[in-house]
């Protein structure tokens, strides 16, 4: 009985000392009064390690300043309303346009977006000439710029980032994106003990705040506002199933962002047309985290690009188990077939590809291919016509077209075709690994 009084005396009186601690802001500092001695290792720091083979920046002092200035803005607290977790959101989006980030439609790597640089030539022409600008994405209030470079695609806030970018136009800026920024958010986040989390999205990353009552917040952090699950599946036009199987719209545990920094440095090397160490990287990412299609996808890029049909095969066939909405899985898994002489198997993921995105002119050249190998050289033609209206620059339609006409007994057409060939730089356009990279990067 003495114990367990003298317990209870001693209990009430760490209340007491607990509940002095946090009026006085020692405990969980209010806002304007956190103060870090040290930066942790946090998760950015860790994927700026992964990128280390890259040969990239080391340097976190951006990423370090953004943590302090969020500890000294940001109230620690056990737990946060809704309200509060929505000012902490938006303050990070504040300090992030305050240091200069600008969101731009490459894939960049974490090191690549801590790197300061200026605008291009090409961008300061267009932010002042208001002739080449149109906007878009009015939903989100974000302004598109385009060049005639497809590299020369920014998206700025009209709120906030017009007015600075259009007053310094060659003022040194951060280029990042969706899953950059992301890394940025969780850095914050982890430092503070904040409660959030990464969210998976075709081709897009975004930022989940789990709330004490069960809900949560999806925040974007490209434009600084809140989307419901269901204005997501809208603006990414995600099937419900792949919300209900959990390929989308899923929190990302600490493993799976790590996974998400690996696939990001595979990217990188495939942009180098280095397949050997693009493998490297996309495994690690697969070790993290089987459950991303787009992981499956690239290693089947590598896998055909190194002639390896068979496993190029069997990883866009995991990545279409996944999500079998992704165009250009189905135009890889198809041109393996093909590899593979399983012409058949072949036509039918080019003509699904198709149904997706009816603009591929790889896929109508692989119809093309796959309709003359079975004999069907009238069917050839036609798919090799609309595959060059699209692309009239793709030297292997020309030569199935040739392959096609001449079997038709049109030689004249044929020998044509052939010069046109010759004529084009010879290049693989369509089993291109780097290419195929390329033209999946259409990332927010």
């Amino acid at each position: 009985m003495i114990l367990v009084i003298g317990a209870c005396r001693t209990l009430r009186f760490l209340h007491w000392h607990v509940l002095f601690l946090i009026a006085a802001g020692l405990l969980y500092p209010v806002q304007g009064q956190a103060q870090l001695q040290e930066i942790p290792h946090t998760v950015a720091h860790e994927i700026l390690a992964i990128e280390a083979e890259l040969g990239n920046s080391l340097d976190s002092s951006i990423l370090d300043a953004i943590i302090r200035e969020a500890a000294v803005h940001i109230p620690r607290k056990p737990s946060y309303t809704r309200q509060e977790a929505l000012d902490i959101l938006t303050t990070i989006f504040d300090i992030t346009i305050e240091k200069g980030f600008l969101y731009k439609a490459s894939s960049f790597t974490l090191g690549q977006s801590l790197t300061p640089r200026h605008l291009s030539g090409n961008e300061i022409e267009l932010l002042s000439s208001y002739d080449n600008l149109y906007r878009s994405f009015v939903q989100s209030d974000l302004m598109y710029f385009h060049h005639s470079c497809p590299g020369c695609v920014l998206y700025l806030d009209r709120e906030r980032q017009e007015p600075v970018v259009m007053t310094d136009p060659g003022g040194r800026y951060y280029f990042t994106q969706c899953a950059t920024l992301s890394f940025i958010y969780l850095a914050v986040a982890e430092t503070l003990d904040l409660p959030m989390q990464a969210l998976s999205l075709p081709l897009h990353i975004a930022i989940r705040w789990q709330l004490d009552d069960g809900t949560y917040i999806n925040w974007q952090p490209l434009n600084g506002r809140q989307e419901s699950d269901e204005q997501m599946a809208r603006s990414y036009a995600i099937d419900p199933s792949l919300i209900s199987s959990g390929v989308y719209l899923r929190s990302l545990t600490r493993n799976e962002v790590l996974a998400l920094g690996w696939f990001l440095v595979g990217v990188a090397w495939m942009e180098r047309n280095d397949t050997f160490h693009a493998q490297y990287a996309m495994e690690n990412s697969l070790f993290l985290d089987d459950f991303h299609p787009l992981t499956h996808y690239h290693l089947g890029v590598i896998h055909h690009t190194n002639e390896q049909y068979l496993t190029a095969l069997h990883h866009y066939t995991q990545s279409l188990a996944l999500d079998d909405t992704f165009a250009r899985t189905h135009l890889g898994r198809g041109w393996s077939f093909f590899r593979l002489g399983e012409y058949e198997e072949a036509a039918q993921d080019f003509s699904r590809s198709l149904q997706i995105d009816g603009n591929l002119a790889e896929a109508y050249m692989g119809l093309g291919w796959a309709y003359y190998k079975r004999g069907n050289n009238e069917a050839a033609v036609v798919e090799f016509n609309k595959a060059l209206e699209l692309n009239p620059e793709l030297p292997s339609a020309y030569i199935g077209r040739s392959a096609a006409l001449d079997a038709l007994g049109r030689s004249d057409e044929a020998r044509a075709d052939m010069d046109m060939a010759d004529n084009l730089e010879q290049h693989p356009t369509s089993l291109s690994g780097a290419g195929l990279v390329r033209a999946a990067q259409g990332v927010q």
